[in-house]
């Protein structure tokens, strides 16, 4: 087992020497970018008898979210599987902090004799309905490139264009949806015109979707595909989607559950949910008590 992980992680250092020489560029789209790079795609390296390992962040970083790339994900016939583990973890998070909302909290519908789905997860108190869909869609680095050019240097066919799609479709989903609760049609949730409504997509990486060049593009092509189901664009404006990644979705869930989901909202709407709260804020870590049960403590003494 231990062969095989460092078949995965460690590269002799000629070899990696090799790798890096193929892999050097200097154009600008590249040029600052590390995320293929040899050094970080096997940050242990074999040299003589020994394994040296330089940088340590490169290994956290391939243990944790470079998995999905080890593993290649979109092409190894478990993206559906990856999709719905991250789905399941999205509501463990939702679990463990609605022990003071007393939230109701729904899976996914599947109505309209079996034809359509509603989103991941529906969340429900006496003013509020989120609509919540979870995506694994990863930014690739050429879009990340992109995020520093102006918006008229970017068109829809462009590697960042083609990126945004994926999360237009995902917000316009949340709001069909949103469209059939209010026709009535979705099996055991009846529709209440007294509760705010707010379409929420959680990433699993970054998109840095408040970038404002980036925010209105997203609202623009979305206001576009509302318009083309002939479902009213202004929809938008009055129910404003969310598009926020998993790590900030773990903090914002804990400030929620302390305040409400009505005084939340409320505190984002008028600014004072701003820095200065967040950073007086009390966090928890989650899963904590799993950790410690389930690693092997190291061994920094020997036993007396």
């Amino acid at each position: 087992k231990v062969n095989k992980v460092l078949n995965i992680l460690s590269k002799p250092l000629a070899e990696l020497k090799e790798e890096l020489k193929k892999t050097t560029s200097y154009k600008n789209e590249t040029m600052f970018n590390f995320s293929y790079s040899p050094h970080i795609q096997f940050p242990i390296i074999e040299y003589l008898d020994y394994l040296y390992c330089t940088i340590p962040n490169y290994l956290i970083t391939q243990f944790t979210s470079g998995m999905y790339y080890i593993a290649d994900i979109p092409n190894a016939n478990i993206a559906n599987d990856f999709g719905k583990g991250f789905e399941n973890y999205v509501g463990e998070i939702l679990s463990i902090n609605n022990k003071n909302m007393n939230l109701i909290i729904l899976p996914e519908i599947i109505y309209f004799n079996g034809q359509k789905r509603t989103s991941d997860w529906i969340i429900i108190d006496d003013s509020n309905l989120i609509l919540l869909e979870c995506k694994t869609n990863r930014l690739r680095y050429q879009s990340k490139y992109q995020l520093s050019l102006n918006e008229l240097e970017y068109t829809n066919k462009s590697n960042l264009g083609e990126d945004l799609k994926k999360l237009v479709s995902a917000v316009v989903q949340l709001y069909k949806v949103y469209f059939d609760y209010k026709s009535g049609i979705i099996t055991g949730l009846q529709f209440d015109a007294n509760k705010n409504f707010t379409p929420i997509v959680i990433t699993l990486e970054e998109w840095f979707a408040d970038n404002p060049v980036i925010d209105e593009r997203i609202c623009n092509l979305v206001k576009r595909e509302l318009y083309n189901l002939k479902i009213d664009p202004n929809i938008v404006d009055f129910n404003r989607y969310k598009i926020i990644s998993i790590e900030t979705f773990e903090k914002e869930i804990q400030i929620m559950s302390k305040e409400g989901l009505s005084e939340y909202f409320s505190l984002l709407s008028t600014g004072k949910l701003d820095s200065e709260y967040r950073k007086n804020f009390t966090y928890f870590d989650y899963f904590s008590d799993e950790f410690k049960a389930d690693f092997i403590k190291p061994n920094l003494y020997n036993d007396k």
